[in-house]
């Protein structure tokens, strides 16, 4: 009974956008516009404390992430709670980063089709008169599920309760190429540094720092083995062999920079360890037929280049050679 008020409660927060980072108040039904901030709903944030909940198994390194949270996270105090501590927080003293999941369905002639998104939202949890949770969204970071996610996203289809099933599913089990407190450290400095400026950004929003991307030169950008896993609009990531065997020569020597691939697990484990600053590359896919590419530098926790590409799900080289040609 207490898990199933758990997932009832984060359902509450659901919100209508999505994107690898979006900040603003209201996306629309398309996600491709977001409103700007009032000046009353900025403040109403900094007035808060914001909370982070996260998956049951990153309680494991609560530490680090509470050591990256702290690196970047200054325009309002926060606190790491658990998912069955929502309810707790769940007034417009807090704001609160949650799992979500976005459902959107889409009509073309006579045929419906339905899209999911897998995202991390930012809100604060007014109630109205009647005590029912209605959030104010501030901001959204989307989250790339591996296979085992999605195929099990698709397989609670049609089912009773899907949503709240699903909730239960993404707190538990669910994993995500894109998450851990390295990369949540390079999402949450581009979130608040927007939010302290009062700007917002567009979910399909590409954006370059060329003077930044300089220091890229002949040093090392880091990616994920995530690159090697091909995938499709209809059955979704596609189990790939190792990243040795399905090596066709991704650092090719054209580039104005190495390239280093490694797991995301030894990529977060550098952003947040490594002595050195370093370059590192996260890939997104954004179901189903979108990619976000987005490079961030670990001194800084910047973000200083990210591309959004339309009608293509996979990492080729021609998303380095876009990269290499913006350095002189």
């Amino acid at each position: 009974m207490k898990t199933k008020i758990i997932f009832i409660l984060v359902m509450a927060l659901a919100q209508l956008s999505h994107s690898q980072i979006s900040v603003g108040p209201k996306i629309n039904v398309n996600l491709q516009q977001t409103k700007k901030f009032s000046e009353k709903k900025l403040q109403e944030l900094k007035n808060t404390t914001t909370v982070f909940v996260l998956q049951f198994k990153d309680y494991d390194q609560e530490k680090i992430y509470r050591e990256a949270i702290k690196s970047v996270w200054t325009i309002t105090p926060f606190k790491v709670i658990r998912p069955e501590e929502i309810d707790k927080y769940s007034n417009e003293k807090f704001s609160i980063f949650t799992l979500d999941l976005l459902q959107i369905q889409i009509t073309r002639g006579a045929s419906t089709s339905n899209r999911f998104y897998f995202t991390y939202d930012l809100s604060i949890p007014f109630r109205n008169k009647k005590n029912k949770i209605r959030p104010e969204s501030y901001a959204k970071i989307f989250l790339s599920p591996d296979h085992e996610t999605l195929k099990a996203t698709l397989g609670l289809q049609g089912r009773l309760n899907f949503t709240s099933n699903v909730m239960n599913y993404m707190y538990n089990d669910a994993s995500f190429c894109n998450w851990g407190p390295g990369f949540l450290k390079g999402y949450l400095k581009t979130i608040n540094d927007l939010l302290l400026e009062g700007k917002n950004r567009n979910p399909y929003y590409s954006f370059e720092d060329k003077e930044a991307l300089q220091s890229l030169k002949g040093s090392i950008l880091y990616v994920t083995d995530d690159i090697y896993t091909k995938a499709n609009a209809f059955i979704g990531p596609l189990k790939s062999k190792s990243a040795e065997s399905e090596d066709d020569g991704l650092d090719d020597g054209k580039y104005k920079f190495s390239v280093k691939v490694v797991s995301p697990k030894e990529l977060n484990e550098l952003i947040m360890n490594s002595e050195e600053p370093i370059k590192y590359l996260i890939f997104s896919r954004m179901y189903p037929s979108n990619k976000k590419i987005s490079v961030f530098d670990s001194k800084t926790a910047k973000l200083i280049y990210t591309d959004f590409r339309s009608m293509s799900l996979n990492f080729n080289k021609k998303d380095l050679r876009k990269i290499s040609n913006l350095l002189n």
